[in-house]
Order: C-alpha cells, then structure tokens, then sequence
C-alpha cells in the first residue's frame, strides 16, 4: 500500500472494530416504557420485589423467590451468616415483606422476616454503594442474612471491604434471576398468569438495563482508544466527503427539476413535496395520504471491493404506514425485480421501514478539482430517481383510489 493511503487502512481497521461491538436490540418492557426515573426505579423494584417475595400474596408463586436467592447467595457464600438456619427450613410460606425499614433514621430497602430467620436486602439498581451497612446490620441483628442485591458487580474495593467488614453478600440480579428462572417454570402451572407475566416483564427490564449499560461501556472503551483517530476522520468526512457528496446532490437535483412535474390533481394524495436535498446526504420525495407518508429517497452507497453507486429505495417513515402500504410496497419490489438494475444489493441503513429498488453506477471523483457530478451520472441518477417515482406515483394513485372506494363502500 502506497505511504499516503496507510491513514485509510487505519480508519477502515476502526471502523471494523467499531462495527464488530454487538448492537442488541433490547425487548420492549412495560416498566421500561412507564420510563421512571433512575432514582425512582430502585424504589420501584424494591416494592415489586416487597409483592413476589410474600407467599401470601396472590401470585401463587409460594416461597419460589425466597428459596431461589439462598440457593444463589449459597453458591456465592454457602457458609454466610444466617443462611445455613434458613435452609434448613422446610419453607418459607409464613414469610412477609417490607420495604424502607427504619434503622436509626435511614432505610433498609427490603426486610423478609420468617419463622427460621430474617433476610435483609439493600437494593442497588444503578446507584453505588454509600450506604452505611453497620447501621443496617446492627438493625437486623444477627443471625439475620444481610444480602446487596445489585444489577452489577460490586468491584469498588472500598465497597466490598465494607460488605465483607459488616457480613453482606453481595449478589447481581443476573445471579439471581439464574436460580429463579428454572423454579418458575415448575410452578407456571400454579401460578396466577397475569402477574407471572408481570414478574417475567420485571426481569426482562432488569436484564436490559444490565446489557444496555455493558454495550455503553463497549462503545465508551472504544471512543476512548481511539479518539484522536475519530476526530480526524470525522473533521475529513464534514470538510471533505459531505460538501462533495452535497454538490453532486445538487447536480441531480437540478436535473430533476427539469424533468416532468407531478399532476396535483388527485384529490386522494393529500399532498407531495418537491424533490429535496435531506441533511446533505439524500434526495428525496414524499407522498402523504391519510397523514400516512411514503416516498423514495437515494444516496451513496458502497460495498467492500465493488464500485460506488446511487442506491434508491422505497420506504415509509413509521410502522403504521409501513403496514398501511404493504401491499404498495410488495407491488414495487416485484416492479423492481423485473425491470430495474439493481446492482450490488444494499441493505438498508436508515430505517427499518425501507426496501432497495435499484442502483445506478457513479463516479465519485468527479471530473473536476472540486468534485463536481459528471455529466452522464446526472443524467442516469436524475432518470433513475424520476422513473420511480413516477412509477410510485401510478400505483399510489391506484391504491388510494382503491383505499377510498372501501371506505366509502
């Protein structure tokens, strides 16, 4: 490789590295949507925590909680304090719960008192540990078992010097969640459907809020190492790339304009917007029927090894349009199949409501110093781009015909 271009292997090695960082898509939750705030939702937990950890309540769950967290904080510490007495006991369904139990003017987070014992519980969802555990183990008395449940791993030294100095176990909720799953499924028989479902939902939360913050780390660590070289590649790519790729947009766009001007007539479009540069990166033209909008939009794209081109594609910017315009969508694509190059396929990258249609092949260099479009690409782009829309447009109006007349019907 020649000397100049060794800066461009480097950039392509963290670009690799940067796509190689797992991107989980985290299952939607009913508390994650309820969006409490962060020092709110260890209070939140903990009265969840309060219900499912007293047999008596109507889940009909039993002392299936309470027997899974001494089995995990066993495996962590089979010899911790109270915790031999406790498992000894043939069960727990006397046991009661209770949240923000007073010790001398602060709050233990969850007390669960039995007839072989009382367990102690300091919640910890995303805060640290600052708590002042001798309070809290004086509180309780020994031989209770005094336990940090903590969606993460307590690893501050000082933390841990305090736990082990005061007797707390420290147990992650993944641990725990790794005992309970398999009790749940022998009682789903038993138990009262709606809140199972409702307990399920709650580790599911608890469990994104674990993996969502171990990908962020992921993401910060490799920011972290390799910031000088971003902030190079992000300056050349807003000075160089964007400005090159807005001039040759600007070039189609003229073109377009000289092209056919879509007929406003069609009462059943409520309205279209002209061809538009987005952001400098795409060109792009909407419809809206029924405040449901659909259009095409195309923009640079590139696969490892293979020549540039000017990828377009059909999309719909949300799902209940996306839904709405299916059978649209299923029509255009075999449109695309048939009768347009497609080049090298192009997943797409912006939305998930999106199809690729076609391609047509580009220069990106230009032919001149200041990265003008040639000649012939505008010419292809701007065809290409009109094709389809005017082909999109023919069979909107079809389909709204068709939509309007069942409404109507």
């Amino acid at each position: 490789m020649r000397d100049d271009l060794k800066p461009l292997q480097s950039f392509g090695d963290i670009i690799e590295k940067y796509a190689q960082i797992p991107r989980v898509q985290l299952p939607t939750t009913y508390l994650g949507l309820c969006r409490y705030p962060g020092w709110r939702f260890e209070e939140v937990t903990s009265r969840i925590l309060q219900f499912y950890f007293t047999p008596a309540n109507e889940h009909r769950l039993g002392d299936t909680l309470i027997r899974a967290l001494l089995d995990a904080v066993a495996e962590k510490d089979d010899g911790a304090e109270g915790l031999p007495r406790l498992r000894d006991a043939a069960s727990y369904n006397d046991a009661f719960a209770r949240v923000e139990v007073d010790a001398e003017g602060k709050r233990i987070d969850l007390v669960i008192q039995t007839h072989a014992g009382v367990i102690g519980i300091e919640n910890k969802i995303t805060a640290s540990l600052y708590n002042d555990l001798s309070v809290y183990r004086k509180r309780l008395r020994p031989p209770a078992l005094c336990i940090v449940l903590s969606v993460f791993d307590i690893t501050d030294p000082s933390e841990k010097n305090r736990m082990n100095e005061t007797g707390f176990v420290g147990i992650t909720y993944c641990k725990f969640f790794a005992f309970l799953k398999p009790r749940l499924g022998a009682v789903t028989q038993q138990a009262d459907t709606k809140l199972l479902i409702h307990l399920y939902d709650f580790i599911t939360e608890i469990e994104n809020r674990r993996r969502g913050a171990t990908m962020e780390n992921e993401l910060f660590d490799f920011y972290c190492e390799h910031q000088w070289t971003i902030w190079e590649m992000n300056e050349k790519f807003q000075t160089k790339y964007v400005p090159a790729v807005a001039r040759k947009l600007e070039g189609y766009l003229s073109k377009l304009e000289l092209l056919r001007k879509q007929d406003e007539s069609c009462a059943t479009i409520s309205k279209f917007c002209d061809w538009r540069i987005w952001q400098k990166q795409k060109i792009e033209q909407v419809a809206i029927h029924k405040d449901l909008r659909i259009g095409i939009e195309g923009y640079f794209t590139k696969n490892h090894g293979c020549p540039p081109q000017f990828s377009i594609f059909l999309r719909t910017w949300d799902e209940d349009a996306w839904k709405h315009y299916q059978s649209l969508y299923d029509e255009m694509n075999a449109v695309a199949s048939k009768e347009w190059p497609r080049g090298i396929p192009v997943p797409s990258t912006v939305s998930t409501f999106q199809i690729f249609l076609r391609s047509v092949p580009v220069t990106i260099g230009g032919d001149t110093a200041n990265d003008e479009p040639v000649e012939e690409d505008i010419d292809n782009v701007a065809q290409a781009l009109d094709q389809v829309w005017s082909r999109l447009w023919a069979s909107l109006l079809r389909f709204t015909a068709r939509d309007e007349t069942q409404s109507t019907g």
